[in-house]
Order: C-alpha cells, then structure tokens, then sequence
C-alpha cells in the first residue's frame, strides 16, 4: 500500500519496488501513533511471520524479514552489506523511530522469520536457508549439521551481539519435508529456544 499513515516518519513514502515493511509504535492507550514509518527504502523487503518484530527495555524495536538489494544496512557495521538475491535482513531502529541504528543482511535464499532481543541487547534471529547459501561469512560448509543440498531447506539460528558483530550462527534439519524456523525465545539464562516443522 502507498497511503500508510505515517507519522514521524523515517522513510515517509513507500519504496520504488512496491513492497516495503512498516512499522507503527503506539501509544500505551492505543490511542495515537508515537511514530509510522516505511522500513526498506527501495529493496524489496517484507516480513509475513507474527515473530518479526522485538522490542527491548529502552524501547528500540528490531524487525527482521526478507529483503533483496537497496535495503538501508548501516555503513561499516553490517555483518553482511550487500545481497546479491534473497537474503534475511535485521534493523533495529532507536525509540523514537527516527533512525536505524544497525542494519544489516545474512545469508542468501534465506528468509527471517522470528527476532528476539536479551537484556543486553544481543539480537537473535532464526528462518529458513536453502540449501548452501546461507551466511556468505559462514559459510554453510562450516556448520557440521547442514544439508548443503540445493533441494533442502535448513532452519538457521543467528546472534548479533549489542556491538553489531555475528556471535554464533549455526543451521539443523535440512530435508525435502523441512520448513523453516517460525519461533524464538529467550530464557534468564541465555538459552535460545526455537520452534517450526
């Protein structure tokens, strides 16, 4: 849709391909919105999971989707900083919604389905990878667990530390009946949780 109600808006119209994500913070009361805006400049980006959206104690929110070449990635900092195809995108955006304070890509072929944040705002992301393409820095070879077969999809779990750099990233499953993660959850104790088929 080109006619979101955006309200303090980081990126105010919707992107020349047509698909962007957006993001809309409301108020306690539901009443008003604290801010609307598109998210994905002029990438095609979009999210379609119900965990695709994390909110941590200071109020930044970290969206992650699916994104193609153009996506806004923070220069310098991005774990990954181009896509040549289909590649999973994680932004987190400050407060007020009037940046994005990290950006970046992981993977190719791969969709991000579900985002989680801890109390130190360590970002973990899980979805689906097919076959070799997932993080073109970890390579999907180094994941003993993965089927690197084209005809397979792999779920994958990813964490990017509070600094921005990618502390752990591994794959499982991997089959012609596989699908991708859709889940995540955090304890106290820092285990990660994920759940799909």
């Amino acid at each position: 849709s080109n006619d979101l109600k955006t309200k303090n808006p980081l990126q105010p119209s919707l992107g020349t391909t047509g698909d962007n994500v957006f993001v809309t913070v409301l108020n306690s009361s539901l009443s008003t919105a604290v801010y609307s805006t598109y998210l994905g400049a002029n990438s095609t980006a979009y999210t379609g999971m119900s965990h695709n959206i994390a909110v941590d104690t200071s109020k930044n929110v970290y969206v992650t989707g699916t994104a193609g070449p153009g996506f806004p990635v923070t220069s310098g900092t991005a774990v990954q900083a181009s896509c040549g195809g289909s590649c999973v995108f994680v932004a987190k955006l400050n407060p007020t919604g009037s940046a994005i304070t990290y950006a970046t890509y992981l993977g190719t072929t791969a969709v991000g389905a579900a985002v989680a944040v801890d109390a130190s705002q360590n970002v973990f992301v899980t979805g689906s990878v097919e076959g070799g393409g997932f993080n073109e820095l970890n390579p999907v070879s180094t994941f003993p667990s993965c089927n690197a077969s084209l005809s397979t999809v792999n779920t994958f779990v990813s964490e990017i530390n509070a600094s921005g750099a990618l502390a752990f990233s591994t794959c499982f499953g991997g089959g012609a009946g596989s699908r991708n993660g859709q889940g995540l959850a955090l304890d106290s104790s820092g285990n990660v949780y994920a759940v799909g088929s």
